[in-house]
């Protein structure tokens, strides 16, 4: 007999599809009808090669073989779609999402797919999933790579993976001042960037009221609003940056360089963008987490003019002398308060959290911020202040010329910034209040401007932010008149804080009048003296503060 294959060989067949052979035919010169028999060891549940033998046989007893080779093969799976970026933002109202891994393969044999999906990182994203469907929560400001894949039932797989991004949507990420209750800015605060919210409304239940004495010139038909944001006479805010609470007040000769979003707008100022209503309050929702953590019990005290460097850790009560300086060697600290005395300066030379239990208060030209070199900026530095324990020790203040370049993050306290003080950074509190002269600027921990980067210039630490209406030197003027009767003027400067004794004696060293016995911070003072109770003579005007002591003569003529 002849055998002939029909159709190809060798064949190929799809993996769990059903195999049906092409056919034979078959030729004999003495047999019309020879019989065939097939063998066959295909076996489409399995990838691999096989072969299907045709043998025939006449009648007479003569045969022939034909083999045929059949290839069962399996195409891998294929990622049809690739899986977008997940970002999931803090003050949004959802903080998870779902990812149906269905919508990313496809298998080009057509061909059920079982899915698998892994984390790298749970610290910041937690994931669950339900064999189809990866739900991924934000549990931390950070990232998560998700790697996920598709398997078919011939053994074929591929696999591709995802990024997911927790970060702070931009418009609160973007405020420069944010507050649950209530904020203020005085007179002639500028916000050179930034927003400024207030989250919440008032209610009944607050315990803050307008404490304001209004302008002469305000309608007092106002009175009864509480303003939950706040700006004083000649505030001025920059431009592409809003105003957003549920009710506004803008004094007179304030200038809003962005829009304001508001229920209530008192405006006697000049609104440069729009305005706008109503606004949904509370106005973000899932704020930031907030961290804290137990402090230690080492009390931390840095001298006077003394430097001290600390690794990260658990401390107690942590105080800077004045002129001291703490440096941070970069991580996560834990204190019980911080006080910075005048002058005192913390300084962060690595990326710095600073978990503070109780409260914070940096006085008179201190400076918080990173270290002179420290390849970090204003947002890489932030304070979480719980501010635990009695209600007056709950508070953040930042002292008059304080330097600041960092985010506070105290959502149960009070921040106040003393008169002419600069904060770079932001500032999110239950409460802030802002006075006079004071400059912010927005570079906050929560923002995607560069947090947690590697700096390619290092820090230029700023030097103290002196007053300039202030004197440099301890000085004693003369008086004028002189000679003088029966009163004349006495002043006086004082280039620091401190007791202050000014008194006249006589030539022969007796005390006959004490004008001034009290401390007196620095500045300079201008009093009267009535001499009518004394004798037509010379006398001698002693000032002394501290270590220093200087004498000038007057002569009273009756």
């Amino acid at each position: 007999p002849v055998l002939s294959l029909t159709g190809a060989n060798p064949i190929e067949t799809i993996c769990l599809y059903a195999y049906t052979d092409p056919g034979f035919t078959v030729a004999d010169n003495c047999d019309l009808n020879p019989t065939v028999v097939m063998t066959s060891t295909v076996d489409t549940s399995s990838v691999g090669s096989y072969e299907v033998t045709y043998t025939a046989t006449d009648a007479a007893g003569n045969s022939a073989s034909v083999t045929r080779t059949v290839n069962v093969i399996n195409h891998d799976p294929v990622v049809s779609t690739p899986p977008a970026e997940v970002i999931l933002s803090y003050g949004e109202a959802s903080l998870s999402a779902d990812v149906d891994l269905s919508t990313f393969f496809t298998d080009p044999d057509g061909h059920p797919l079982t899915f698998t999906a892994g984390i790298d990182d749970a610290s910041a994203v937690q994931m669950s999933f339900d064999g189809t469907v990866v739900t991924v929560s934000a549990l931390d400001l950070g990232g998560a790579t998700i790697t996920i894949g598709a398997a078919d039932p011939c053994g074929g797989s591929v696999s591709t993976s995802f990024t997911v991004t927790v970060n702070v949507t931009p418009d609160l990420a973007g405020s420069v001042v944010f507050a649950l209750r209530k904020a203020e800015l005085k007179k002639e605060t500028e916000v050179a960037s930034g927003n400024l919210v207030v989250n919440q409304a008032y209610a009944d239940d607050d315990d803050h009221e307008d404490s304001d004495e209004e302008d002469d010139d305000h309608d007092h038909h106002h009175d009864e609003v509480h303003y939950e944001l706040k700006l004083d006479k000649e505030v001025t805010t920059a431009a592409g940056y809003f105003l957003k609470a549920n009710a506004v007040q803008i004094k007179k000769d304030a200038q809003i360089g962005g829009d304001v979003y508001a229920n209530v707008l008192d405006n006697d100022g000049d609104i440069l963008g729009s305005e706008y209503s109503p606004v949904s309050v509370p106005v973000f929702v899932n704020l930031p987490p907030f961290k804290a953590a137990p402090a230690g019990s080492d009390n931390i005290t840095v001298g006077k003019n003394q430097t001290v460097t600390l690794d990260p850790g658990d401390y107690g009560k942590v105080e800077v002398k004045d002129k001291g300086r703490l440096n941070l060697t970069g991580g996560e600290y834990h204190f019980k308060s911080l006080k910075l005395k005048k002058k005192a300066r913390l300084r962060m030379e690595a990326e710095s959290q600073v978990l503070v239990v109780e409260k914070v208060k940096a006085e008179k030209q201190s400076y918080i911020g990173p270290a002179d070199g420290a390849f970090i900026g204003a947002s890489d530095i932030i304070l979480y202040v719980a501010g635990e324990g009695h209600e007056d020790e709950g508070k953040v203040e930042l002292g008059e010329r304080s330097q600041t370049f960092a985010t506070f993050y105290a959502p149960t306290s009070e921040i106040k910034v003393k008169k002419d003080a600069q904060v770079t950074g932001a500032l999110y509190g239950e409460e802030v209040k802002v006075d006079k002269e004071a400059g912010l600027a927005l570079d906050s921990y929560f923002g995607a401007s560069g947090a947690g980067l590697a700096k390619l210039v290092a820090w230029n630490e700023p030097a103290d932010l002196e007053d300039p209406t202030l004197p440099t030197d301890f000085a004693l003027n003369q008086n004028y008149p002189n000679p003088f009767n029966p009163t004349t003027t006495i002043s006086y400067a004082l280039a620091e804080d401190g007791q202050v004794r000014l008194a006249i004696y006589d030539l022969i060293g007796r005390e006959v009048a004490t004008v001034v016995n009290d401390y007196q911070s620095a500045g300079r003072y201008t009093l009267e003296f009535d001499g009518s109770q004394l004798a037509t003579g010379t006398y001698l005007v002693v000032l002394t503060s501290g270590h220093q002591h200087q004498v000038r003569k007057m002569t009273l003529l009756k």
